[in-house]
């Protein structure tokens, strides 16, 4: 791991000291290419990264006691990460400060509640609403990224340094900021992927407001959704330039974790979260679920009778629950058992299990209510280029239970007749060469269709053998079209193909139709 290199040296532990209810020790990290191991006075936690992640600037891990993630900056030498103990309860949260490296030990039942969503007009039937905001004409995205832009005020990032509210924000607490930013978005893709959602994050922007003053929860979810009351205004301007669908805020308030409009709407899409509750309680994917559309589980909401699907889960043996749930207890409308859960990094899916138990059900299905708003949601703004130092693309791990079944809205596409378009060697070969009928012209716009081909391309690999990175060198090879799994927004694509693949394996590895072997 590159990340290694600056990591040789040891930092002196010493005593804990105890912040709001929170073990705080400073720490030592010792990082090689394969795990992450942070030194507590009474125990090492070690992260073993699996490999079907990106492991170039992170790591992700899971085992039967533990949940981990970390993500690191080489240049300016940060590292944020999570670790939650299943045994314990325990959310280890680990931070970069000007001194050196921190790790936060707070029991689950320790951080506060998120507070109901705002505007809790959500739909109860199957279909999402219509937005009139959606292009009617043309080109449009095709749900598998959604831009995000964050903005975070002085005070957030003063506290998340270990520094007092009213720091001097340097380089260094401006990099810690951001690093924990990377690994909200890193966590929350984390949990689409493993839950099904053929979605993820992209962060477009982020930056510091230089002036803004917290007031509270509901009153900042207010000033940056409102466009003309003198509060962070120029976010707008911000969200249009960067072409951002989704609006995220991080605070320094702790009286909660979180608030967030419930979408999705265009205008709607906007959430605000403690930064000591964005990773590792994962309130930051929580409140962004809300802006899709997605609800507290049922026994929360008291809405066991209710119709719809979009709600959260809690195991009813109070074993865990979904991002979208909230602790476990007894007495409420879901019989649930009451014990002390943790918060797992996973979406209510009616299809997939965790640890062999179900993490949804019919009506408790928020990746599928993701899913099904993910085309929405992408389209409020064409897609950006992608931010390279982002969450890295989802690559596909199989459930440790039975194999990740589509959601019910997803259909098969069907195998294509017409044989594969033909183009010129590449876009530097003929700047003007066009696709759909002529919409779009420039080779930056197709080199970034070209890339979103790559992402779901590298996931193939017959025999051992990646025939989609083959077949995808160049961009003007490729006439991309909506696929629903797999090969994501392939279309038909002329693939060379080694002797020992056959057009049929192919065929069976990917959609039908979203390769075609010349």
């Amino acid at each position: 791991m590159k990340f290694a290199d600056f990591l040789s040296l040891a930092l002196v532990l010493f005593h804990g000291l105890s912040v709001l209810g929170r073990s705080v020790h400073k720490t030592e990290i010792q990082i090689t290419e394969t795990s992450i191991t942070v030194a507590l006075p009474d125990q090492d936690l070690t992260c073993n990264c699996l490999p079907e992640y990106d492991t170039d600037t992170g790591c992700t891990g899971s085992t039967a006691n533990q949940e981990c993630t970390f993500v690191f900056d080489e240049n300016q030498k940060t590292v944020a990460g999570s670790v939650v103990d299943l045994e314990t309860n325990n959310i280890h949260q680990i931070s970069t400060a000007g001194d050196g490296y921190y790790a936060t030990t707070t029991h689950v039942d320790e951080f506060p509640p998120e507070l109901d969503p705002d505007d809790e007009n959500g739909p109860l039937d199957e279909l999402a609403p219509v937005d009139e905001n959606i292009p009617s004409s043309g080109f449009n995205d095709d749900g598998s990224v959604l831009d995000v832009l964050v903005v975070w005020t002085r005070k957030a990032e003063c506290l998340n340094a270990r520094l007092a509210e009213g720091c001097t924000v340097t380089a260094t607490t401006t990099a810690s900021m951001k690093t924990l930013l990377d690994l909200a978005i890193r966590e929350t893709n984390d949990a689409y992927k493993d839950s099904g959602v053929l979605t993820e994050l992209n962060l477009v922007h982020s930056y510091r407001d230089e002036t803004y003053v917290e007031t509270g929860f509901s009153s900042s979810l207010s000033d940056l959704r409102g466009t003309s009351d003198g509060k962070m205004d120029d976010v707008h301007d911000k969200r249009e330039t960067y072409k951002a669908d989704i609006v995220a805020m991080i605070i320094a308030d702790r009286q909660y974790c979180g608030i967030a409009n419930v979408g999705p709407n265009k205008s709607l899409m906007f959430s605000v979260t403690a930064y000591n509750c964005a990773t590792g309680y994962y309130s930051f994917g929580h409140e962004i679920g809300h802006n899709q559309g997605c609800l507290h589980d049922r026994g929360t909401q008291n809405k066991c009778d209710q119709n719809g699907y979009q709600y959260g889960w809690r195991n009813p043996e109070g074993r865990f629950r979904t991002v979208l749930g909230y602790s476990c207890r007894a007495g409420q409308c879901d019989n649930n058992s009451g014990n002390s859960c943790t918060r797992r990094k996973r979406f209510s899916s009616a299809t997939l299990k965790l640890d062999g138990y179900p993490t949804g059900d019919a009506y408790s299905d928020n990746a599928r209510k993701i899913n099904d708003v993910k085309f929405q949601v992408a389209n409020y703004y064409q897609s950006s280029e992608r931010n390279p130092m982002s969450s890295p693309t989802n690559p596909p791990v199989p459930d440790p239970t039975p194999a990740p079944v589509k959601p019910p809205t997803e259909r098969p596409v069907p195998r294509p007749t017409q044989p594969p378009v033909p183009g010129p060697a590449g876009c530097v070969d003929d700047p003007n060469f066009t696709m759909f009928s002529g919409s779009h012209t420039t080779c930056a716009w197709i080199g970034k269709q070209q890339r979103k081909v790559n992402r779901f391309c590298k996931r193939i690999k017959p025999n051992g053998v990646n025939v989609c990175s083959k077949c995808c060198q160049t961009c003007a090879r490729c006439e991309l079209k909506k696929c629903k799994r797999r090969c994501g927004t392939i279309g038909t694509i002329t693939v060379t193909l080694p002797p020992s693949t056959t057009e049929e394996l192919v065929h069976g590895l990917c959609v039908k139709g979203a390769v075609r072997a010349s």
